[in-house]
C-alpha cells in the first residue's frame, strides 16, 4: 500500500520509460509529483480537453509541469 507519489517513484524505478500523468485534487502535490517522475500533473475537475491534450503531449515525449487548473 502506497500513496500516488510513492507509486510514481516505484513505477519510474521499475519502468523508466513509462510516462505518468498525475491527476489529483491536491494542487500542493505538483512539485512533488514532477520530482517523483511524473510527466504531467493535472488537477481533477479541469476541462476534459486538458486531459486529452496532456495524454497527447506526454505520448509525444514532452512534459507538462504547469497546468492552468
Amino acid at each position: 500500500v502506497m500513496d500516488g507519489l510513492e507509486a510514481t517513484r516505484h513505477i519510474k524505478r521499475q519502468c523508466p520509460g513509462v510516462h505518468i500523468i498525475v491527476l489529483t485534487l491536491y494542487t500542493s502535490y505538483r512539485s512533488n509529483a514532477i520530482a517523483a517522475g511524473a510527466a504531467a500533473f493535472l488537477v481533477k475537475g479541469g476541462p476534459s480537453e486538458e486531459l486529452l491534450e496532456a495524454i497527447k503531449t506526454v505520448e509525444a515525449g514532452e512534459k507538462i509541469t504547469n497546468s492552468p487548473h
